[in-house]
């Protein structure tokens, strides 16, 4: 009984359509609770209304104290720039390492604005509480691979004022070890309501090792930029609706967040649901297929948060 339907749906559906719908929802940064994220939003809202699809933006107060159902939603977040520097032996800037304008992923997501300049400590085994000293008080840590919260809590309790991060995840024999050397890994705070907050710079594999090998033969030193605020916003769900004929519904769910320029899943979803909507509603709206039975409702909401 569906081959019917999926050929009708067939001839309406576009696959150029989706591509252009990934690559428009790419363009934004879409950390949840952000203005990326808003503006990714308002994008899916025009696609859709320009498709002849009901449509709407739901929006949640994103404070870092409400909890939609159940999850603590996270408080707005916006980074205007960042970059990191590393310094000559004049110390004047040698060599930019990481700017935001250029690849967002060069900082840990929801850092807080800074403007520093000290010396390189590496260190090995960071979630490990004794690899850390005062001696390391008033530097920025070059540390790899492990749950970011854990070792930024014990960097600043040995006085640490930022962390660096090289961080790559493997999974052998699809990803060998040292393959994406120069690839930076997505990597995000998420912090708890009282939690002092604090900054990093993502690095790739190669140029962390590069600062190791520096660190080792002598002092390095750097200069980190981030210019970042929190405040109290929103967080939006896209809504669109293809109405049935009871008072049942299908759901049909796609997260749109993830940082700029993530695709796979977090774009190629949003995208597909986009023109199945739209196909549908055409095809309805045009009498070629009857109103479905239920109401079928698409939702693109932040994954995990406030859905």
């Amino acid at each position: 009984m569906l081959r019917p339907l999926i050929d009708l749906l067939a001839t309406e559906i576009s696959g150029q359509a989706c591509m252009d719908h990934v690559m428009t929802i790419t363009r934004y940064h879409r950390i949840q609770a952000s203005p990326g994220y808003r503006a990714a939003a308002e994008a899916l809202l025009r696609i859709l209304r320009q498709g002849g699809v009901e449509s709407s933006i739901t929006t949640y107060p994103a404070t870092g104290r409400n909890r939609e159902w159940t999850h603590l939603t996270p408080q707005e977040w916006d980074c205007s720039d960042a970059e990191l520097w590393l310094l000559g032996p004049n110390g004047a800037p040698a060599e930019r390492l990481a700017w935001y304008a250029e690849m967002e992923l060069s900082i840990i997501q929801r850092s807080v604005s800074t403007e520093a300049t000290a010396e390189l400590v590496v260190v090995d085994d960071a979630e490990n509480a004794g690899a850390w000293s005062e001696k390391m008080a008033g530097k920025i840590a070059l540390v790899g691979n492990g749950d970011i919260h854990r070792i930024w809590t014990h960097a600043r309790k040995a006085g640490v004022i930022g962390l660096l991060t090289d961080r790559m995840s493997y999974n052998p024999p699809n990803r060998p070890e040292g393959d994406l050397a120069d690839a930076r890994q997505y990597t995000s705070f998420w912090w708890s309501p009282d939690e002092p907050k604090g900054w990093g710079f993502v690095l790739t594999p190669r140029q962390g090792a590069r600062l190791r090998k520096l660190a080792a033969a002598g002092p390095v030193r750097l200069n980190a930029r981030v210019a970042s605020r929190f405040y109290d916003g929103t967080i939006e769900n896209v809504e669109a609706v293809i109405p049935g004929e009871s008072d049942q519904e299908v759901l049909v769910v796609s997260h749109l967040c993830h940082p700029k320029p993530s695709a796979n899943d977090n774009a190629t979803g949003p995208a597909v649901c986009l023109e199945a909507a739209r196909a549908l509603q055409k095809l309805v709206a045009t009498g070629r297929l009857p109103r479905p039975k239920r109401t079928i409702r698409f939702l693109h909401p932040p994954e995990m948060t406030g859905t």
